[in-house]
Parts: C-alpha cells; structure tokens; sequence
C-alpha cells in the first residue's frame, strides 16, 4: 500500500495537458503548513502538506491530499460504481484536514474557494486583491533560496513573508500573492499557521485542472461558512438529510453528536479571523 501511494505521490497531478478551453498549470509548490487548530491549547499541534499549481493567469491551492484524491475520483472507472472501487479509492487517499480548493484568477481578478461538504458542492467568490505588503531589506536562506522578507495584515492576523526573487512569480500558498517573487515562508505573530516550502519544480509537460468547478453551487461567503459548520457540529443529521441510514442505537447516536459538538469546539482557531 505505501508503494502504491508513493506512485500516486509522484504522478497525481503529471497528467498533461491537452484540451484548449482547460487552465494548465506549469509549475508546482510543496508547502509545510503547520497550525494550531485549537487557540485554548497551543500544546496542540498539527502538520499537513499543501500543494500549490501556478500557471499564467490561475493557480490551485490545495492540501496534497485533496489533489490525490481529486486525481484519483477524475480518473476513476466511472462505470464500476460498486462501494469496493470507492473504498479502494479512499484507501489511497491520504488523510486531510483540508478538503477545499482555492483558486485565483488573475484574469478575472477573482478568488474562488471551492469544497464538497459531504453531498454538497459549493463554493463562492471573492475579488482578488494583493495584500498591502510593505518589503523590507532584511535577507535569509530558505529551501536553498535567498528570500526577501515583508509583511502584511490580512483577515485579522499579522504576517511575516519571506519571498524569493529567484522564482519571479507574485504567487504563495492559501489567498497570498502579489510581491516581486514566489513566497518561500509565511506564517502570522503566534505562528498559529506556519506555510514553508519544501519543494518546486516545474511541470513538464503541464497539467490540467481537472476539477468541474461549474458543477458547484455558488453561494455567499457567510452562507458556506454556515454549510460547512453545521456539518461538522452535526454530520449525522447532514448525512440522513443525503439519504444515508445510520442503525445507531439511540445511546450510541447521543455519544456521537456529543463528541462530533466537542470536536468542533476545540476547531475554534481558523486562519481567518475577519470578513
């Protein structure tokens, strides 16, 4: 199983690019995305990798689980929609925490934050805008790169970035972008979310974005925000809402639900804490 997964590690998103209508993208980003989902209890802390594909005039973010598993469901049997081809699936997929995708539109000027929220697709749309970064003289190496620092204010938190003009693409991890090279490191004051590249490298040939994100709803921001926390303060509801039966005793559903409301209790430090 790990070898399979080291396969798919390597070739998920190498799959090239050939219809005209379709975004490519040129180049990959790895990142270390290392946070504190909980701000009662700085103790606790969490990593996962996160994958950014930049092309001309869009780029995707993603956890790298979410890529493999987007790859994988694109490129599955569509004809064999029995359970087992499903679990072999999800048996290959890495676990995530983060099951969206974001994109950027530089064309359009648009930002577009898109997830599956179990049988929901739904996504909404916010204008694009540079940070207002202010760009310092202060240098360090970073993954073998010289990296300029700057910082920023952004959606409640302040940032330090550090930015590499060695890699001339105004491009970073989550909704960052706009200075004069890729960022390299960003993280906010408490370091609650820490992004550090771990690894770049062009695509060749490039490769497409894969996702059908016109098959989603769009939705107003606070609208999603409500979808997404209702899910996960009480997935069971949502789930019988889909269609699926849960043969739970009663007992056994109220353990649950308590435990589902306390998890969602102690995700209570999000990388945005302002509209």
């Amino acid at each position: 199983m790990h070898k399979i997964i080291g396969i798919i590690l390597s070739l998920f998103g190498l799959i090239a690019y050939s219809q005209e209508n379709e975004s490519s993208f040129n180049y990959k980003a790895i990142y270390e995305l290392t946070y504190h989902p909980d701000s009662t209890n700085l103790d606790l802390k969490r990593s996962e990798n996160m994958v950014l594909y930049i092309g001309d005039h869009k780029s995707r973010f993603s956890s790298h689980g979410k890529a493999i598993e987007d790859s994988l469901m694109h490129y599955r049997d569509r004809n064999n929609k029995s359970m087992a081809a499903f679990y072999r699936i999800r048996e290959q997929t890495p676990t995530t925490e983060f099951d969206y995708n974001l994109f950027k539109d530089h064309e359009n000027e648009e930002i577009w934050f898109i997830e599956k929220i179990f049988k929901d697709k739904v996504k909404y749309r916010e204008k694009l805008e540079s940070q207002n970064w202010t760009i310092t003289t202060e240098t360090k190496e970073i993954a073998g790169y010289t990296a300029n620092k700057a910082s920023c204010k952004y959606r409640g938190r302040n940032y330090t970035a550090w930015f590499t003009p060695q890699i001339p693409i105004a491009e970073g991890p989550y909704k960052f972008y706009g200075l004069p090279g890729l960022i390299v490191e960003i993280y906010d004051d408490p370091q609650d979310y820490h992004f550090q590249l771990k690894g770049f490298q062009q695509l060749e040939p490039a490769v497409s974005q894969i996702l059908e994100e016109e098959d989603y709803l769009q939705v107003k921001r606070e609208d999603f925000e409500k979808i997404r926390d209702n899910f996960k303060r009480d997935p069971l509801s949502a789930m019988r809402t889909g269609g699926m039966k849960i043969h739970w005793s009663d007992e056994r559903e109220m353990e649950a639900k308590k435990e589902f409301r306390e998890k969602f209790k102690r995700e209570n430090n999000p990388i945005e804490l302002e509209n």
